[in-house]
């Protein structure tokens, strides 16, 4: 596989982007009858509710698509690894243009439905992958960094999940919460929150080095955005702790409640 040799802007791969927008946005007209046959409730809803479950079942989507991909480049493109600046990636960049497309048309609805869905967490996230992952998209630099960030999309359908589990009416306490949120707090932990210590190993690897210096201000993409999305992970990561916590505390409470009339 070639390697880059210069910082040179490449309008080729918006395509994807566009593509990947297209995509999620003719999806967008067919999500209410696609939203009845995976289940019957959801006729039920309200309209608020109605229109937060399309954003979170195209999340899901997202997420499977992303967490595919992101394995397969890290699996099969070994050049990734070896020049992680510098490599020539198309694979990496194709999956950027679609990351891109999609968050682009996340912030679409998001915009559309203001009131119901405008939170400003999920603008500076969205805002910060958009900014990276264009970079690289447009550029070709840093793929490795970009595709090794996506692996965080693995825990995204186990977080999409919860909610449809709450909305669906399900008891905080009930086994399907219990094990969601389980393996919730396990796959947010090991691929958003453990990995930080062995991915900015290897940016401090390379800052300074010759192939760092000459990106030039594409820098800032890598240390600024990263530093905003790990920051963003560790709050939504503290707030999971807290909720599986009183989980647990709810089901300890009601198992001692249940023991304690029985033996009355």
């Amino acid at each position: 596989m070639e390697r880059l040799e210069e910082l040179t802007f490449d309008w080729y791969y918006f395509r994807y982007a566009v593509a990947s927008f297209a995509i999620f946005f003719l999806f967008n007209t067919k999500i209410d009858e696609f939203s009845k046959r995976i289940s019957p409730n959801y006729v039920h809803l309200p309209e608020e509710k109605k229109i937060t479950w399309h954003t979170y079942v195209f999340s899901m989507l997202h997420a499977f698509i992303m967490s595919f991909l992101s394995v397969y480049a890290l699996t099969t493109d070994k050049q990734l690894w070896t020049d992680p600046i510098w490599c020539n990636s198309p694979i990496s960049r194709i999956i950027c243009g679609i990351c891109v497309g999609y968050m682009i048309f996340d912030f679409y609805i998001m915009l559309k439905n203001y009131k119901q869905l405008w939170d400003w967490f999920f603008v500076f996230h969205h805002s910060a992958t958009i900014y990276a992952y264009l970079a690289v998209m447009s550029y070709g630099v840093l793929p490795f960094f970009a595709i090794y960030r996506l692996l965080a999309e693995i825990s995204t359908p186990f977080v999409d999940l919860r909610w449809f589990i709450d909305t669906l009416g399900y008891p905080k306490t009930s086994l399907q919460n219990m094990v969601n949120g389980v393996l919730m707090t396990l796959s947010f932990l090991i691929v958003r929150i453990l990995v930080m210590p062995h991915f900015w190993y290897i940016v401090y690897s390379v800052i300074g080095t010759e192939d760092f210096n000459r990106i030039g201000h594409i820098r800032l993409v890598l240390v600024l955005s990263c530093f905003i999305l790990d920051t963003i992970n560790i709050f939504w990561f503290l707030k999971m702790c807290r909720g599986v916590k009183k989980v647990i505390t709810l089901k300890l409470d009601a198992n001692k409640n249940e023991v304690a009339h029985k033996n009355d």
